[in-house]
């Protein structure tokens, strides 16, 4: 399996511990992969976890290097997002599966309201939505999905916005989830 950018490589080692998976884990954050490899040297799986800094746009696996690509929460700050999706449909070998999340359109404005209001306070909650270029409505990202080669097996939405609570008006948002999470075939 390929862990798209991996952080401190928390998803490889559940994949390999709990799925007995290979997993090559990338990241482009020198820092993030330092710490994947120095928490990852003591998993009893050790031997089936590689982590390597890498950009998802400049990977030099080749085609159908892998049989599955999980992806959690990156693509929103990449540049070229079609440009990765297509890249992990090339890296994928046939009927190989995506697990991909990516952030709702439809939460994101309640998202940058909040930070606005939080800015307000002094606190810079939700500082990330800086970075963060692109959000998808379902229909969107699935139509992006299968333009790309993949087959859409299915979608959840889950995250519901944390700090509602302390907003009265906002209470009514609370549920309303942040982000899907797509499983998609390469067909």
């Amino acid at each position: 399996w390929l862990d798209a950018g991996c952080g401190s490589g928390a998803v490889s080692r559940w994949l390999a511990e709990h799925k007995g998976c290979k997993v090559e884990g990338i990241d482009a954050a020198q820092g993030m992969i330092d710490q994947a490899l120095r928490i990852s040297a003591s998993s009893p799986n050790a031997a089936n976890l590689s982590f390597q800094r890498a950009l998802i746009e400049e990977l030099d696996f080749p085609d159908g290097s892998f049989d599955g690509v999980v992806c959690s929460s990156v693509l929103e700050y990449l540049l070229d997002p079609a440009a990765a999706v297509q890249e992990f449909h090339r890296l994928l070998k046939p009927a190989g599966r995506l697990l991909i999340s990516v952030p709702r359109s439809e939460t994101r404005a309640v998202l940058w309201a909040l930070r606005w209001l939080f800015r307000l306070a002094d606190r810079d909650q939700y500082a990330y939505l800086q970075h963060s270029r692109t959000h998808y409505s379902t229909r969107r990202f699935a139509n992006q999905l299968r333009k790309c080669g993949f087959g859409l097996k299915n979608h959840v939405q889950f995250n519901g916005i944390d700090a509602l609570d302390v907003i009265p008006i906002l209470r009514r948002f609370k549920d309303t989830p942040t982000l899907t999470m797509f499983l998609a075939t390469a067909d």
